[in-house]
């Protein structure tokens, strides 16, 4: 991440005009350093190095810069799986996870048991659900559904003011970093899907923190021995150029768990409304522990939380053996199928899937996958 070649960004800025645009009775001219000619002689920087201009001189005319004014989307928002243990054991103490325990494998409480517990979800065939892969730690639902997501925190420095002499003179120093290493709570909407899926997946994340609390729920193994929290998430929000190739900025939360679930607005009658409106969306809060930004290992710890259950993706060796790197045209074939990764040298949003699964649904790979250089 530290030597991404941004050459090309400051490149794609600058103005061009494609060849054969100016003409004069027939005359062709050299349309590169006519225009640049055209702006120079207004007082305006050449048009093939408007932000290099705007970045390193001064403009004697104040004129509006001709660097063009950035075009960023919104991006994707990523939510991590947390670690419970929804083991038989567990469920079982608690009337409210009881659904949990369903032998329907294709039910709403086999799919929220199978996404909240991933270790049991890779190791016990009891715990698969089709409706969950067992490779992503990501929750697609939340990505898919998140309508807003709001609260992330300025990096601020806080300051010391010492006391006022007789002129009420006064000098002020930095007393502070500008590191967001507080509890921060972060606002987002969901937009809601039939079935309350979201509603029962919080109720269970927040109960097991609730009872694990009162030690009637006993975490894995590894996180008792290491005496770590199982319940977090972890928030990544990826801010992407307008083509949606790059990714411009990456920005995450520390570790995050959700505070609210609003099941009362299910239960509210207005007899003057058929629908019940409320419900539209859910709200949730995340207390988040500090936020982090322009941080390059974060796009290095995104990839390797990408590929943490996916056999051999995270060694280097052996993950063109056994995954295939999209190419944009295959983007719509394999939508809900791929997977993201962000190429460290170049800043690129690669999407992935395994060579398994591709000839399942192409029957063969009759070209070489899109290539890469790390």
């Amino acid at each position: 991440m530290a030597d991404i070649d941004t050459s090309s960004i400051i490149q794609s800025a600058n103005l061009k005009y494609d060849e054969g645009t100016f003409s004069d009775r027939g005359r062709s001219f050299d349309d590169a350093r006519l225009s640049s000619k055209l702006f120079l002689d207004g007082g305006i920087a050449s048009s093939d190095k408007a932000l290099s201009s705007t970045m390193k001189g001064l403009d004697i005319f104040n004129n509006p810069t001709p660097a063009q004014q950035t075009h960023e989307q919104h991006g994707l928002v990523f939510f991590t799986r947390p670690m419970l243990n929804l083991s038989y054991h567990n469920t079982s103490a608690e009337p409210t996870l009881t659904p949990l325990m369903t032998k329907e494998k294709v039910s709403i409480g086999a799919y929220v048991r199978a996404m909240l517990d991933p270790l049991n979800n890779l190791a016990h065939p009891d715990f698969n659900c089709p409706l969950v892969d067992r490779e992503n730690i990501f929750i697609p639902l939340l990505s898919n559904t998140l309508e807003t997501l709001s609260g992330w925190q300025d990096p601020m420095l806080q300051t010391w003011t010492s006391a006022s002499g007789v002129n009420r003179q006064a000098y002020t120093l930095v007393d502070s970093t500008n590191d967001v290493f507080e509890p921060v709570d972060l606002s987002s909407t969901f937009r809601s899907v039939r079935g309350n899926i979201l509603g029962y997946l919080f109720h269970v994340w927040q109960t097991y923190i609730g009872r694990s609390l009162q030690g009637r729920i006993d975490p894995h193994p590894a996180f008792m021995q290491y005496n770590s929290m199982d319940y977090g998430t972890r928030i990544y929000s990826l801010v992407l150029d307008q083509t949606r190739t790059y990714v411009q900025e990456i920005g995450c939360s520390g570790v995050s768990f959700p505070l609210t679930n609003p099941a009362g607005a299910r239960l509210n009658y207005n007899r003057e409304e058929v629908l019940n409106r409320e419900v539209d969306t859910l709200n949730q809060t995340w207390r988040s522990m500090g936020l982090f930004y322009y941080h390059p290992g974060f796009m290095y710890d995104f990839n390797e939380a990408s590929g943490a259950l996916r056999p051999h993706f995270n060694d280097p060796a052996q993950r063109d053996k056994h995954y295939r790197i999209l190419w944009p045209r295959e983007y719509k074939l394999f939508t809900y199928l791929a997977f993201p990764r962000i190429n460290p040298r170049t800043a690129r949003l690669e999407w992935w899937i395994s060579r398994e699964k591709y000839r399942q649904i192409l029957g063969s790979e009759q070209y070489a996958g899109m290539p890469t250089d790390n």
